[in-house]
């Protein structure tokens, strides 16, 4: 599960990455922290102050996910579900999308 939890952490970076745009005459800017049990290395290309604004972004991102969704936060949807017997009735949506994700890739690849 948590690799799954960290690919699905990836892609949303992915994604704010190729939102940001780039150009030639934009300057690489790096930050590493640690997240989701591993460290984050998130790159973005463009003015410092809107790099600064996007890795805050990114970071409160990856916070909030991992609010969600790790095993060592005992008020995660993850750590509460896997102390219930038989679901939350209020898991996130987010949660709930990337469970049946998880889910129908099992499925689709036969290692459930």
């Amino acid at each position: 599960m948590e690799t799954r939890v960290r690919c699905a952490v990836l892609a949303l970076v992915f994604v704010l990455l190729c939102l940001s745009g780039c150009s030639g005459a934009d300057r690489k800017q790096t930050d590493e922290f640690y997240g989701m049990g591993t460290l984050v290395t998130v790159t973005l290309y463009g003015e410092r102050r809107a790099a600064e604004d996007g890795f805050a972004r990114v970071r409160a991102l990856v916070a909030e996910l991992e609010g969600l969704w790790s095993l060592n936060v005992e008020t995660s949807d993850i750590a509460r579900l896997n102390r219930s017997d038989g679901g939350i009735p209020d898991a996130d949506e987010r949660t709930v999308a990337l469970l049946e994700k998880a889910q129908a890739l099992c499925a689709a690849t036969g290692n459930c």
